[in-house]
């Protein structure tokens, strides 16, 4: 923009001398018409400016990590002057891996024209995607002066975990007929197939195994049996969100860990095994018991929501201090560190497995190092094992 106005300072410089060299009203008036012509235009951009809005909108709140996503810009312009210059800068920046990406267009705006303009991002790390506007900027017909649209809004959404456990199936979590309970959720059904819980009828993401025949030939419709939840046979995923001492948690390690949680519960889900979430936050340890999908994915949403905790609080030692019921048929602790302090893993009854997502992790029985990279190998191991 500054060679354009160096441009029309030079004009103005010879309409001057022409005014000054020339006698005549034709000179006069072409000095003046060079002075007032950029006064116009400042009057006009200005003007128009304050209406110009600018607003944002993505199709959907939770996409996965890596799947494209449409994010839609609307420009309107309430005016009836038109502008042939406005460019918009939008920054999207994932406030869980601390990441930012800008996206930009340019465009006329017409007179009482109101324009969409439709991006495909997706975003590489899972968390929470802030969108905002970070600058509208609109200039006259000369490209003399800009301003800056101040009236624009924001947009939110989750990155959530894709699907990384397609097709395996946990060993350890199979029931067997002989297989006895003691102790069963009187409000939930679950697995243990020697014990009833209840018959509702059939839904389409029902094992047809499970179909009660005598009950569907009877009422001439399909029913399943539902079978009881042994509490003691619960699986546990237990999601440490502490920054091990003070250090930053990278993107890459935000993934492994969201990923290796959303992959074991979707395998035991499959499964239909009792499973429970648990994450750590600032004030306590969250726990919630998942049966369904949609209760996976809207806990994937409420952990991604905040970004890693800056202190180390021990998930570990939280659990053991919330009285939920163990022992657990197994616990997955899957945290961002690369020692496990054996005082607070000790205080863990039953089988465990530490998933650790630092780099320098050293592979023992129960420790596993786990990444990106080596989740689908880390993941197979875990169901055969």
């Amino acid at each position: 923009m500054w060679y354009t106005k160096l441009i029309y300072i030079v004009l103005l410089f010879i309409g001057l001398l022409f005014s000054i060299l020339y006698d005549g009203i034709f000179s006069i008036l072409l000095f003046i018409m060079l002075l007032l012509l950029p006064i116009t235009q400042f009057c006009l951009v200005h003007h128009v400016r304050r209406q110009i809005s600018v607003s944002l909108q993505v199709k959907q709140s939770e996409i996965g990590r890596g799947n494209p996503q449409s994010l839609y810009c609307t420009l309107q312009n309430k005016s009836r002057l038109p502008l042939n210059y406005c460019r918009t800068t939008l920054e999207l920046h994932n406030e869980t891996a601390g990441e930012t990406e800008q996206l930009e267009l340019q465009l006329p705006l017409q007179g009482k024209f109101s324009a969409t303009v439709s991006f495909q991002f997706s975003s590489q790390h899972c968390g929470k995607l802030h969108i905002r506007v970070k600058s509208c900027r609109v200039m006259d017909y000369l490209h003399l002066f800009s301003c800056l649209v101040r009236n624009h809004t924001t947009t939110d959404c989750v990155v959530i975990p894709s699907e990384q456990a397609d097709g395996l199936t946990m060993q350890a979590a199979t029931r067997t007929e002989q297989e006895e309970s003691v102790i069963y959720d009187p409000n939930r059904p679950g697995d243990d197939n020697t014990e009833l819980f209840g018959i509702r009828e059939f839904q389409n993401t029902d094992n047809p195994k499970r179909i009660h025949w005598k009950r569907s030939s009877r009422e001439e419709n399909l029913f399943v049996k539902e079978y009881s939840r042994p509490i003691e046979k619960q699986f546990c995923i237990l999601l440490d969100r502490s920054q091990p001492n003070g250090q930053l948690v990278t993107g890459a390690q935000i993934d492994a860990q969201m990923e290796c949680a959303h992959a074991l519960s979707c395998i035991l889900l499959r499964q239909q095994v009792p499973l429970v979430l648990a994450w750590n936050t600032e004030e306590t340890l969250q726990v919630q018991s998942i049966s369904t999908v949609a209760q996976l994915q809207q806990c994937m949403i409420q952990i991604l929501e905040e970004p890693p905790l800056p202190e180390p609080v021990s998930a570990l030692q939280q659990l053991q201090e919330s009285g939920f019921p163990v022992p657990y048929a197994m616990l997955f602790h899957i945290a961002h560190m690369e020692h496990l302090p054996e005082a607070v893993a000790s205080r863990c009854a039953g089988k465990q497995l530490h998933l650790l997502t630092g780099s320098q992790v050293q592979k023992q029985e129960t420790v596993l190092p786990i990444s990106m990279e080596t989740l689908p190998a880390v993941l197979t191991t875990v169901c055969n094992a």
